[in-house]
């Protein structure tokens, strides 16, 4: 019940004395939730600890993992395809001593440049299967580090097709050569496939992230993830009924 919770404050944008309210007010959200009419609801320090106890243990992987096994049904074909979206952070009142922190490499989020654009931010690391366009695994770094580096962690090998599509940041010879030693083929002209997850996500996740930390940042975007492979898998279990 309580992940449930967590599932719609990030759908929502809640905070958590929103969740709560919202909890006791909607007949919706306690159907979801599997609550009795009258029954009662965690407040705003139960919502606050749970969180933040996952997010300190690390759970997140995981549990993305063990509930997305619904995923099952659906076999990865037709190849994956590497993604990454910025996903913005809060930005700082003091921004000289923020500044003096980054560099001192204390702080989690990074600047980065996009479209001659700069932004505070982090990355969302993806790969998904181009037949389903699930989410089969991704990662959560600062927006500074080059999406060449967490190539090689993303691809997966039980995909019945072996095209990888990714973009020309991801191409490298070292990263073509790693690709054949595996038996993989790169691609590029199919990366388009990947942009309705990001506009999905996007037009749910218009706020920068809500709390500061690469652990809570990890919790927070793993849970965008999630909520993306939940609706897509309601609509394909609804394409397949049809």
């Amino acid at each position: 019940m309580m992940f449930k919770g967590l599932l719609v404050q990030n759908l929502y944008g809640l905070s958590d004395a929103q969740l709560e309210y919202q909890i006791e007010d909607r007949c919706s959200f306690q159907q979801f939730l599997g609550l009795a009419r009258q029954q009662r609801v965690a407040d705003t320090k139960t919502c606050w600890a749970f969180k933040h106890r996952l997010a300190a243990l690390g759970l997140m992987a995981s549990l993305f993992e063990q509930l997305s096994l619904n995923q099952a049904a659906y076999i990865t074909r037709k190849g994956q395809i590497v993604a990454s979206s910025i996903i913005p952070a809060l930005l700082p009142r003091n921004l000289r001593e923020y500044n003096a922190r980054i560099k001192a490499g204390t702080v989690p989020a990074r600047w980065t440049k996009k479209h001659s654009r700069s932004h505070f931010a982090y990355k969302n690391h993806i790969q998904i299967d181009h037949d389903n366009k699930l989410i089969r695994d991704y990662q959560v770094t600062d927006a500074s580090v080059h999406d060449a580096q967490v190539f090689a962690d993303l691809p997966d090998d039980s995909n019945t097709s072996k095209d990888v599509w990714a973009d020309s940041a991801y191409r490298s010879e070292e990263k073509v050569a790693f690709l054949k030693a595996q038996g993989k083929r790169t691609r590029s002209k199919v990366r388009s496939r990947v942009e309705p997850v990001f506009g999905a996500q996007r037009n749910l996740h218009r706020k920068a992230v809500p709390c500061i930390g690469i652990t809570r940042t990890n919790m927070h975007i793993g849970l965008m993830n999630l909520r993306y492979n939940m609706r897509r898998l309601c609509f394909l279990a609804r394409v397949s009924a049809s």
